[in-house]
């Protein structure tokens, strides 16, 4: 039995795992989990289990408290990855709404911690494998997934295209779906898809965003708020519960036990942040002429996976942006607009945003911020290309035909039409193919790399009813594949 490493906040996976497990095909000894879905089996008796929470907090079991000394040898051989986990911690900070920010030398002194705790954990247990149910991307979970490739321990992550329904399973992250030499994907099902991303956006707008357009309708939202309003009345005593994961004024991360009653107004006054944040936007932006030789960039919603770490370096999309706006030839615009779920109530976009980033943008001179309800598919259509760091958008223009140039390392960066643009060289040089026409690609191109990628992947088995099971048979099967 291989002793495994689980990260998992989905079901399906731990159904999987909690069936190689009593097959003996795996014996888990370290869990991240959210804790209702610890498996309860004797046969577990013997594993960690470490509540996600905890980890979201960056605490740990009380069994693990015998932490290795790190010295400065050890912080250098993670020097490449310290900014990104820095930047992970803009989760924990609400600083833009309450002014309590959660400053430099508090992140690094919970980064030591959090390294010092995962690295004797991965000393004293004898891994032999470590799987992940998403690409890591908050700061304990990250960590863990840094010192296993150190170790050259094996890692099995679950990743998903935009593929309806597709997913694959990668090594390491940014390496991508596996692309099939010999496509078997029948042509007609890949057509039909490529063609309803050709249709106008109204049809063709991801799933992700039609629901949230449904949580923000006006209703929804106020009956949200009302039945938060009714709880608490009803329960007064639920005020005084605690709350974590969120830095607290005056407090360390692990000590900010926030009341509800005081998560209630932080939440209140969020909301309010992000209302102004969207004033801000609007009176800035301005209706920009098609006509007009552009780039187009579409903002990501920060603060999440998409750019941290997927993005590496260039999770600060203003880095970006300027390093396009200091290389375009004269007369180029660029188009930025802002992702509106940056000011959605139900998300974080308080965390990920202040007002002064839309001044720093637009003072590079060349970059105009294009109104929220400007039709995305039209801006694609007109652009010259379309830059982003990971984003969907990047992948919609190469379906319509426009260049992307990709910053960061999305699921697609081997597609036809799609530029890797991480220096200054690989920059001026996709502009200039760009520029000479020497960059088009075709729609049987796109057809042809959307095959091999289907085929290289697998597709969520639909049984009515019986989802859960299905897809924990395929995720147990494809793990026994990949450990055999």
């Amino acid at each position: 039995m291989k002793n495994t490493f689980i990260f998992s906040r989905k079901k399906f996976l731990n159904s999987a795992l909690e069936k190689l497990s009593f097959n003996k095909e795996i014996n888990p000894v370290y869990w991240i989990a959210y804790a209702n879905q610890f498996p309860e089996d004797p046969v577990f008796e013997n594993c960690i289990f470490h509540s996600s929470i905890q980890a979201l907090n960056c605490e740990f079991p009380e069994v693990t408290d015998d932490c290795t000394a790190i010295d400065a040898q050890i912080l250098r051989e993670f020097v490449d990855c310290e900014a990104t986990v820095l930047k992970m911690m803009d989760r924990r900070d609400i600083g833009h709404t309450t002014g309590n920010y959660f400053d430099y030398n508090d992140r690094v002194r919970t980064y030591h911690e959090v390294l010092s705790h995962c690295i004797s954990i991965v000393e004293q247990l004898d891994f032999d494998i470590a799987i992940f149910s998403e690409q890591p991307h908050d700061v304990v979970e990250y960590l863990f997934y840094k010192l296993f490739e150190r170790h050259k321990i094996p890692i099995i992550i679950f990743s998903e295209t935009h593929l309806p329904g597709h997913f694959y399973t990668e090594h390491r992250l940014g390496n991508g779906p596996n692309i099939k030499k010999d496509p078997e994907m029948q042509s007609v099902w890949v057509t039909t898809y490529i063609e309803s991303i050709q249709e106008q956006y109204s049809s063709a707008e991801p799933d992700y965003m039609m629901e949230r357009r449904e949580r923000n309708r006006r209703m929804k939202v106020l009956r949200h708020n009302l039945k938060q309003g009714m709880h608490l009345l009803m329960s007064p005593t639920s005020l005084l519960k605690s709350k974590k994961t969120y830095l607290k004024s005056g407090s360390t991360l692990k000590d900010s036990d926030m009341s509800v009653l005081e998560w209630s107004v932080y939440q209140v006054r969020a909301r309010s942040y992000q209302r102004k944040l969207r004033r801000v936007y609007r009176k800035l932006s301005k209706k920009s002429s098609l006509e007009e030789n552009y780039i187009y960039f579409p903002l990501h919603y920060q603060p999440e996976r998409t750019t941290c770490p997927m993005g590496g370096r260039y999770v600060d999309q203003y880095l970006a942006v300027k390093l396009l706006s200091r290389v375009v030839d004269d007369g180029i615009k660029i188009y930025c607009k802002e992702h509106p779920t940056q000011f959605d109530y139900y998300r974080q976009g308080d965390r990920g945003r202040a007002p002064w980033y839309y001044d720093q943008l637009l003072s590079m001179g060349n970059v105009d911020l294009v109104p929220l309800d400007t039709d995305t598919f039209e801006l694609i259509d007109s652009a010259t290309a379309v830059a982003t760091v990971t984003g969907t958008a990047g992948w919609e223009a190469i379906i319509r035909g426009t260049p992307a140039l990709v910053f960061g390392d999305p699921w697609y960066k081997h597609a036809p039409g799609c530029f890797i643009t991480k220096t200054r060289d690989t920059l001026q040089s996709a502009l200039h193919m760009i520029h000479e026409n020497a960059a088009t690609h075709t729609e049987e191109h796109v057809i042809d790399y959307v095959s091999r990628v289907a085929t290289g992947g697998y597709f969520w088995p639909k049984a009515a009813g019986k989802e859960e099971d299905t897809q924990a048979d395929l995720v147990a099967e494809i793990i026994r594949d990949e450990i055999s």
